[in-house]
């Protein structure tokens, strides 16, 4: 398997098949989790080891499906794991979040680091994984936070009404 992308340096998004992605291999049991470590040792291995990597500005997001309350899980709210690297020291090493985000964060995280618009009202109004970078430029993170703040307003969503107050919240 070639990893073009990689080596160019580019979006790239892949994704596990059916087999790999943990749930008709075993349906969580040990097997599949053999089944997904190897394929995520296989996959992400190249990406590390890329030129693309090594020297640009990269974000790697590892993220499951959703988890709801099964017969084969206690865990409730549908909470899931993701992991967030960057390249060049750009993500907090080790660290754990308290704050609450879902698939739409990830897509809108993304979204933001490359510089393009949400794609939907999910992603839109979605939780940026701003607090596993270890910076922003401050004068994006303004700007992005004046959007969300007026188009939040706009929506109708319950958001305080003057920009300072939703501010020293949002930090």
């Amino acid at each position: 398997m070639t990893w073009k992308a990689y080596e160019q340096g580019a979006f790239s998004w892949i994704a596990a098949d059916d087999y790999y992605d943990g749930e008709s291999a075993g349906q969580g049991n040990a097997r599949s989790r053999e089944v997904q470590d190897g394929w995520l040792k296989r996959t992400i291995t190249p990406v590390l080891a890329s030129p693309a990597w090594r020297t640009q500005k990269s974000l790697l997001i590892v993220t499951w499906d959703e988890a709801g309350v099964t017969k084969h899980t206690t865990e409730p709210g549908n909470r899931v794991a993701t992991v967030v690297a960057g390249s060049a020291g750009s993500v907090r090493a080790g660290y754990v979040s308290a704050i609450r985000y879902d698939h739409y964060s990830a897509a809108r995280t993304i979204e933001e680091a490359l510089g393009v618009a949400p794609f939907t009202a999910n992603d839109r109004y979605a939780t940026l994984f701003r607090d596993a970078f270890i910076s922003w430029d401050e004068e994006r993170v303004l700007d992005g936070t004046i959007r969300y703040w007026e188009e939040a307003r706009k929506a109708g969503l319950p958001v305080r009404a003057d920009f300072g107050e939703f501010w020293r919240d949002a930090e």
